[in-house]
């Protein structure tokens, strides 16, 4: 990312934002392809959209999980724990992401007969092949 673009925006319940920064020059200039499916999540969620966001990448495949909280275990005097959610976060152009995920710019569906495979080959990869495609144009 470029210095100073906007990476993350977290807000509290009270709606209070922080907005987290590139901190760093870009170290690298590259076309970039994000490919996500159903079990993209939280912190690759995150990546996605920011890259996106600030036009460094397109995403391919399928609609994202959506996983887009802050949460924190607290421990009780008891031993016991109590989870809460403290923050949510947001794209650098404000889309949310809990409960939403995040809408490729290609929706591609991985082909019925390898999608359940754990290990695909390259050739029969459709998401792999659409994003080998854009780069190649």
């Amino acid at each position: 990312m470029d210095k100073d673009s906007t990476l993350l925006i977290t807000t509290d319940k009270n709606g209070k934002e922080e907005i987290s920064k590139a901190k760093n020059d870009i170290i690298i200039n590259v076309p970039i392809i994000v490919l996500t499916n159903k079990s993209t999540a939280s912190a690759s969620e995150i990546l996605a959209g920011a890259l996106r966001d600030n036009g460094k990448a397109k995403i391919v495949g399928e609609k994202t999980y959506g996983k887009g909280v802050i949460q924190e275990l607290l421990t009780l005097t008891d031993g016991s724990g109590l989870k809460i959610t403290t923050n949510e976060y947001y794209t650098p152009n404000r889309s949310k992401i809990n409960k939403i995920g995040i809408t490729p710019d290609v929706e591609v569906k991985l082909d019925e007969e390898v999608k359940d495979q754990l290990d695909i080959e390259e050739v029969k990869d459709n998401q792999l092949q659409k994003a080998i495609e854009m780069l190649n144009k």
